[in-house]
């Protein structure tokens, strides 16, 4: 496996949504979401077949981060992908995944 991942909201259900998620299990290890990813998937309309399956995906961990992500970020970003920012650096993950160009940059940039 290629190291540590963690994933915004948009990612994870669009592969739920095809029945695709395990792609991510056969690639990286472990998986994490901050608890504000999780938060933005169980407030999401009409997704209940993608949050069954990663709720079912055990191998997919939801963490909560040791501190609020940085002002900044949120001034720029929304929580969800803030929070991934945030999380990465602070489990030093050697990968994020993010769909928004934004967020993919600023990600890149810290």
């Amino acid at each position: 496996m290629n190291g540590l991942l963690v994933s915004n909201t948009g990612p994870l259900i669009a592969l739920a949504g095809i029945a695709r998620l395990e792609l991510l299990q056969n690639v990286f290890s472990p998986i994490i979401l901050p608890e504000a990813v999780s938060a933005e998937i169980r407030r999401g309309r009409n997704n209940e077949a993608a949050l069954a399956a990663i709720d079912a995906a055990s191998w997919i961990q939801k963490r909560r981060l040791s501190h609020a992500p940085d002002p900044l970020l949120l001034r720029t970003l929304d929580i969800g992908e803030a929070s991934v920012i945030a999380l990465a650096l602070e489990t030093q993950a050697k990968w994020v995944l993010i769909d928004e160009r934004k967020g993919r940059k600023i990600a890149s940039e810290v």
